[in-house]
């Protein structure tokens, strides 16, 4: 099942309601459906492994929460007040940016375009080991809990300024920087910092200039945000806050352009 743009609000209004009467209990959408299934059978996280075909890894579901929608949309609106009001740069690598306007533009349609999704993000992966390991990170599910996969990929997604979401092959040694080979002498991205997000959801800041550059593989299914220049440094709260909000999607919930070009 490969999700795309509005899926999201397409899965909650399809398992909203549709849980067992008078019993707890959390939905899990798979190839495209829906089965809904008791607490009390199935109480915690590890226990969703005897309900997966042998092909879908427990790593491999999105856990979706209700109760974190609204989180995620304040945290959404706290982006697109600090995208509005943020000023515009004078450093010189900001001045090459010829329409600042536009710069801050595509970052609130970046945002704006990305609903809340419910992802539940604090207690790390759904790796089994770890949740063998844990009693504290397998954690018991409540009701109205959805488990979605999110099919595994072998592609890197990209976002910079004048190409906005693009899929790019994976290359298993490659950086942030070589990933945005393309765009990282043009407008299109500031060049100071990048910001990773891996499939499980965890942030780190990566170097891409001489003085601080990351050489840190970056993980199949991945996503780079490459902070534009113009409003000024890649590493300031505006953007911190965007790398924040895009850890609580999924690439597959993202609707971008293939982009094969060899790197």
């Amino acid at each position: 099942m490969m999700m795309r743009a509005g899926v999201v609000s397409i899965i909650w209004c399809g398992v909203l309601g549709a849980g067992l009467s008078n019993a707890s209990s959390f939905d899990l959408v798979l190839d495209g459906g829906a089965k809904t299934y008791s607490t009390s059978e199935y109480p915690r996280l590890s226990d969703l492994g005897r309900l997966l075909p042998s092909q879908v890894p427990l790593d491999g579901l999105l856990w979706l929460r209700s109760s974190h929608v609204q989180q995620q949309a304040e945290l959404q609106a706290s982006c697109v007040s600090d995208i509005t009001n943020v000023g515009f740069s004078v450093l010189p690598r900001d001045l090459v940016v010829r329409d600042k306007e536009a710069v801050r533009r595509s970052l609130l349609r970046l945002v704006e375009t990305l609903a809340p999704t419910g992802r539940v993000l604090e207690y790390g992966s759904l790796d089994p080991v770890d949740l063998d390991a844990s009693d504290f990170l397998d954690r018991r599910l409540r009701d109205g809990d959805v488990f979605v996969w999110a099919e595994k990929s072998e592609l890197v997604w990209t976002w910079d300024y004048f190409s906005g979401w693009r899929e790019q092959a994976h290359r298993p040694v490659n950086s942030a920087w070589h990933y945005s080979r393309g765009v990282i002498k043009s407008e299109a991205v500031r060049g100071d910092w990048a910001y990773v997000i891996a499939p499980s959801g965890a942030l780190h800041l990566t170097g891409l200039s001489g003085h601080n550059m990351g050489s840190n593989p970056i993980a199949p299914g991945s996503m780079i945000f490459y902070p534009p220049p113009g409003l000024g440094r890649g590493d300031h709260r505006a953007y911190g806050c965007i790398a924040q909000y895009l850890r609580t999607q999924h690439p597959t919930l993202i609707d971008a352009k293939p982009w094969w070009r060899r790197q």
